[in-house]
């Protein structure tokens, strides 16, 4: 088997990509988190009350799991990824099955607490 043809002319392009990559990165997680924490400190600020009580219904043992359960998935994502490269699709299917196995365990356990 052949390796790919190589995407960049040189190793300074490449650079330049993959750091322009990681800022475009950054700038989507700051466009998505950022109003999120807003919203989070301006109700802070503005209905401690409220707040206090929408907590009481926050179960720390699911958010655990579900945490746990995600934090893995990404992980068999990596190594599936991994394999691909390696040359093992056997390998990297069987992780992906686990991916899709612990997503469906994330969903579960959202819709099981939303009917509680």
């Amino acid at each position: 088997m052949s390796a790919p043809t190589f995407q960049f002319d040189s190793g300074p392009q490449h650079r330049l990509a993959a750091r322009l990559g990681i800022w475009i990165f950054l700038g989507t997680e700051l466009m998505f988190f950022g109003p999120l924490l807003a919203g989070y400190y301006f109700v802070r600020f503005t209905d401690l009350a409220g707040l206090t009580l929408a907590a009481r219904h926050t179960d720390l043992l699911l958010g655990t799991i579900n945490t746990a359960v995600l934090m893995t998935s990404s992980l068999c994502m990596a190594l599936a990824v991994a394999e691909a490269e390696a040359g093992n699709p056997r390998g990297a299917v069987r992780l992906l099955w686990a991916v899709v196995a612990l997503g469906a365990t994330f969903l579960v356990i959202k819709i099981g607490r939303a009917h509680v």
